[in-house]
């Protein structure tokens, strides 16, 4: 019943053959049981569960299993790393997730990251994420001691004191983006210039 037909080619191998005993476990079977059969209120509320349901559904097409999944992992919240998010989304192909995960990675303090975290992202996302999180260090350095340009508007017929006023105000907020315990974004910096 839950056996996928196997592709033969010239010399009885198998191409693409997919071990369901990968997926078929006999906790992942009684967690898809639990899904299919008894109601919301049955469900055990763990990550272990969801990630049955998530890998079970995907791989028998099961789209309300999916969705169910994907919305109970984000009504997780804060229970949900995200390193755990952005390796579900590369694994099940769930899109939506990648950015805000990966954005979540970025800001996040090392001192949560795990080593199961870092084995779950993988070398290459490893990589990356410390490439991103060292250009942006570099840029919040950069921008902390030298201020950007004054973007003048057409009908500025006072260009040197709001270049002043600029410089001034730079100077007061341009501290936080280096201070070693308070962590400021992009969007923070951007907002607050706004005002």
């Amino acid at each position: 019943m839950f056996s996928v037909p196997p592709e033969v080619i010239a010399g009885g191998e198998l191409e693409n053959a997919v071990d369901p005993g990968d997926f078929f476990t006999l906790q992942s079977f009684e967690d898809l049981c639990t899904y299919l059969f008894l109601g919301p209120k049955q469900y055990p509320n763990t990550e272990e569960f969801l990630i049955n349901i998530l890998k079970l559904s995907s791989f028998l097409d099961i789209e309300d299993g999916v969705a169910y999944t994907v919305d109970a992992f984000e009504r997780r919240g804060c229970l949900f790393h995200p390193a755990l998010q952005l390796s579900l989304a590369k694994c099940y192909d769930i899109a939506s997730w990648v950015e805000p995960a990966f954005r979540k990675l970025i800001y996040i303090d090392l001192s949560e990251f795990s080593l199961e975290h870092s084995l779950l992202l993988g070398v290459q996302v490893n990589y990356y994420l410390g490439q991103a999180r060292n250009r942006i260090s570099q840029l919040y350095r950069a921008m902390a001691y030298q201020a950007p340009d004054v973007v003048h508007e057409f009908t500025c017929t006072r260009q040197l004191s709001c270049e002043v006023a600029w410089k001034n105000e730079w100077e007061k907020f341009a501290k936080h983006l280096v201070h070693p315990e308070v962590v400021i974004t992009g969007t923070e910096v951007a907002n607050h210039l706004r005002t």
